[in-house]
């Protein structure tokens, strides 16, 4: 029985998913195999899908932290824009003055 399963498993690692699936519909196994190949396919269909939360995580972390270097360089930007106002008025006053000294 070992033997068996294991050559079954052997025989399943060399096939796709679709050539399992199209396996599965035509009857090619017997319904103790069919069991054990159902299961074979839902493991690797369960696999694929960790696989692809494991990357949607990783890009929702890299989406995150792009916004927040986009906050910080706005912050920076806002920053530094309120310093050139506070220097253009400062300039401003020092013409003024001495405009009006003269």
């Amino acid at each position: 029985m070992a033997s068996d399963l294991n050559a079954l498993y052997d025989d399943l690692r060399v096939l796709t998913e679709q050539q399992i699936e199209i396996g599965l519909a035509a009857g090619k196994w017997d319904e103790g195999e069919r069991e054990l190949v159902e299961y074979y396919l839902d493991r690797i269909k369960l696999e694929e899908a960790k696989v692809g939360v494991a990357k949607q995580r990783q890009l929702l972390q890299s989406i995150e932290q792009a916004a927040l270097m986009a906050v910080r360089a706005g912050k920076r930007a806002n920053l530094l824009a309120t310093a050139a106002v506070m220097l253009a008025v400062i300039t401003m006053g020092v013409l003024v003055y001495l405009a009006l000294g003269r």
